[in-house]
């Protein structure tokens, strides 16, 4: 019986965007994690902003910041590197000096943390968004299939599709199906241009639901 299932190239994106949400999700907690040690074994302190520098590499912007801070009356001067731009010259820093090396510090790094949760929590909700609307496109079609709600269309051309793999362009089957005086064409799942099954004049069958969401259908090659 068929059945809709996942392409191995969809299969192979899940994989990948939940690992990397995983890792993600694991950022913060390390970050967090230094901070803790930090304060833990060091000197809590404040250091003075005395110079903002911005410049782009690979037009992601970057904020470099000079900062004095005096440890038992020596005055030490560093340059640290920040996420946030709302920063002036005299605000002050939460810092922990290392007293066995007092050239040493951890900035307090709240806005790197805001910014790594919000970067993993936006592409972990993205990683199972997608994931959650290809299940239910999967049992939607699935459906289609189990009520025999199916079109048999024509073979029409080949077009490319937006998937690369290895450098090849992937190219896709479109096939048409003439709806009374209305010309529909579905399109197959994406495939190397040199496994091409069909010519013209040949037929597939469609499973989809014409009086419903025509956007959602399968297309059995």
């Amino acid at each position: 019986m068929v059945r809709y299932k996942f392409d191995k190239l969809k299969i192979i994106g899940i994989i990948i965007f939940l690992l990397v949400s995983g890792f993600l999700l694991c950022l913060p907690y390390s970050t967090a994690s230094k901070w803790y040690k930090a304060k833990k074994c060091g000197v809590r302190s404040e250091a003075v902003v005395t110079n903002i520098e911005h410049y782009y590499i690979d037009d992601s912007k970057h904020t470099e910041l000079n900062i004095n801070y005096i440890y038992e009356g020596k005055e030490y001067s560093q340059i640290t590197e920040i996420y946030k731009n709302k920063v002036r010259v005299g605000d002050k820093m939460e810092i922990v000096i290392n007293p066995q090396n007092p050239s040493e510090i951890v900035v307090n790094p709240i806005s790197e943390l805001i910014m790594e949760m919000v970067i993993a929590t936006m592409f972990g909700a993205g990683s199972f968004l997608y994931l959650y609307l290809e299940l239910k496109n999967r049992k939607y079609i699935n459906g289609l299939i189990d009520a025999d709600m199916y079109v048999i269309a024509e073979y029409d051309r080949e077009t490319e599709s937006g998937t690369r793999v290895n450098n090849v362009r992937y190219t896709q089957s479109v096939f048409i199906y003439q709806n009374g005086y209305e010309v529909i064409e579905f399109m197959s799942k994406p495939h190397h241009p040199n496994k091409v099954m069909f010519t013209n004049g040949d037929t597939a069958r469609v499973y989809v639901d014409l009086n419903g969401d025509r956007k959602k259908y399968y297309v059995v090659v």
